[in-house]
Order: C-alpha cells, then structure tokens, then sequence
C-alpha cells in the first residue's frame, strides 16, 4: 500500500501527525505518536496493515483467499447483480485457494474451459471482475504483483459458431444413451428447440411453469417478468421432465439435484459423438437460425430470440446472403418443424 504524507494530519491541535485514510468503507484517524513525518508516515503503514489485520479480512496474509480478496473489494465498490454473478463463477473454481497460488498458468486454465462454451467477448467481461479484484489488494497491501490476465480480442469468435446438423443433434443424443450422461438428453433437445441458453436452462425451476407459459423472471439482456408459450416439443419435452423430486424441470448432477455445471459431462458426450469442436450454445445459433428459416419473418425471428437489437441477433444467423428484412428461400425445404415460442410480455 503507498501512502504519502496527503494521508497524515493534526488533529486537535496534538503535536502528533495522525492518519487520514480508508480501509473499505473504514475511515481511519489514529495517532502515529510521531511529529516527524517522515516518521509518521512510516508507523502510518504498519497502522494500515494492523487496522486490516483487525477487520473481517484475513488475519494472516499469507493464508488470504479469493473469497478473502472478494469481500474486500466488495467493500470499496458498488455491488450489482453482474459482480455478484461472476464472483459466484469464481467462488466455486477458486474460492479457497490462497491468492498468491493464484498464477497466471492457472487463470489461463479458467479462461480456456469458459471460452469453451461463451465468446470472447464475455470471457473478457468475466475476467474483468478478477482483475478488478486483485487491483484492489495491490492497492491495500495485500499482494505485490498481479498474475497477467490475457484479454482476447474483442468479438473475435462471434462469427466463428456455427449450427448444428439434424444427424449431429442424433449424434449427441445418441453419445447421451452409451456414455450414460441420459440427464443431457432433454436439455439437448430442449435447447435445440427453444434456443434458450444455458445459463437460462440451468436455472429453470418448475414453480416457474403453469403448463404453458415459462415465466423468465430476469433475461441476460436485463428483460424482467416476461413468459414464453411453450408450445408442441418444447412443452413435450417439459412435460417428460418435469416429474422429477427436485426443484428444476431438468434434474442433474448439480446442487439441489439441477444441472449445475455440467461442464464435464458435455465434453464426455460430444467427445463420444465427434463433435470436440462444437460447443452448447451453438444450440441456441441452430435454432435462431431455423425459425429464421421456417418462418422468414424477421419479427418472429427476433421474439423468438429474445434479443434486444438487430445488431446482437445478427450474428446467430447462418445462412448465406440473407437480407435482415427480407429472409431467403434456402430455408423453404427445411425438414424439421421448430417451435416459434414467441413472447408474451406481461407484468408476472
């Protein structure tokens, strides 16, 4: 932690210089017992770090974790929903290893099994919150250096998903049955179908569904209360899973009996099947996709993908030389009938 002598000050009249900075939301107004302040600004350090010692971060330095880092930086800055939700994405990889274990050969690691399934773009907004937290114990003493944190080029593999084939959806379903992984049968399916991300599906709970209509109560662009018609295979597939002792429509592997992360299990199916390079939400690009197709409807399409502007639903359309207002024929044999769950918008 660097101070000067901006951070020290007379109090009362005292010949003694006293301290005059935060820790967190802390003020801090002790006596140095210096009245030199070359002095002063010497015990000023130690006061800081006993001051630290003395609050709910760690007590001993070299036994601090992230979790420890975290409620640090959660003092000295506004939280919302957003650092909640990558905090919560860090606690479970990292939450008790110390902070100086913290390498950048092990962030890396982190970075590439998140750029798995998300763009680059988002892996770049979750690691932010990581860098924002180890800033913040440089700044109070806490670490001397920061491990480095590759940023990847902004919207660099947007343009590189792609859709998934009928026979590769057969093939996935096919590896869910011989790997034994059957809990990702219906969420593939469901996915396929509905477009619904996977952090959505995850989160799917049954008190949330009326036998119609899903309730969404918060959507990843900030959308609150709206339901979505679940209509012939959607509504089938829920109607096949929904019987379950858990609170989700899909049962799993992870706490309280859901999907949670089910990272591994997605990589022994689509390694049984063949696919290593595709990834889940190439799910929700194929079916965009095909209601764009099925449909040509460029309103439809854009309910359907629940997306706020042209410009966000751009990307997840996979056919060529398309006009965003005026869909092409290549679609017209499409096989497959998809569910348009379109949106209905409405106060819960």
């Amino acid at each position: 932690m660097n101070f000067t002598i901006n951070q020290l000050k007379k109090v009362n009249n005292s010949q003694y210089y006293h301290t005059n900075f935060r820790i967190g939301t802390k003020q801090v107004c002790r006596s140095t017992g210096e009245t030199n302040k070359r002095k002063a600004l010497k015990q000023l350090e130690q006061i800081a770090f006993d001051v630290i010692a003395q609050t709910k971060y760690p007590k001993s330095f070299s036994e601090r974790t992230y979790e420890d880092a975290n409620a640090l930086y959660k003092s000295t800055t506004t939280w919302d929903k957003d650092k909640k939700s990558h905090h919560n994405w860090f606690r479970e990889r990292i939450g008790e290893l110390k902070i100086t274990d913290l390498t950048a050969i092990k962030i890396q690691e982190m970075q590439t099994e998140y750029k798995e399934s998300v763009c680059d773009d988002t892996v770049n907004r979750r690691f932010t919150h990581l860098s924002a937290v180890l800033n913040n114990c440089i700044k109070y003493g806490l670490l001397e250096k920061k491990p480095h944190i590759h940023r990847y080029t902004e919207g660099k593999n947007k343009t590189n998903r792609n859709v998934y084939t009928k026979d590769q959806i057969d093939l996935l379903l096919n590896a869910c049955l011989k790997t034994g992984t059957t809990h990702l049968y219906y969420p593939i399916l469901y996915s396929y179908y509905s477009g619904f991300r996977k952090s959505e599906l995850i989160n799917m709970k049954k008190e949330q569904y009326d036998g119609v209509y899903y309730k969404m109560l918060i959507q990843k662009n900030g959308t609150k209360n709206q339901t979505i018609k679940q209509k012939t295979k959607c509504k089938g597939i829920i109607d096949k899973c929904i019987n379950n002792p858990t609170p989700f429509i899909f049962k799993g592997l992870g706490e309280e009996g859901g999907l949670g992360d089910f990272k591994n299990a997605w990589n022994t199916v689509r390694e049984e099947a063949g696919l290593h390079n595709k990834v889940w939400h190439e799910l929700r690009h194929t079916a965009i996709t095909n209601v764009a197709k099925a449909s040509k409807s460029y309103f439809i399409t854009k309910e359907f993908s629940r997306h706020e502007s042209d410009v966000a639903m751009k990307p997840y359309l996979h056919f060529f030389d398309v006009d965003d207002t005026d869909y092409a024929d290549d679609g017209a044999d499409f096989d497959v009938t998809f569910d348009v769950t379109l949106v209905k918008r409405g106060q819960i």
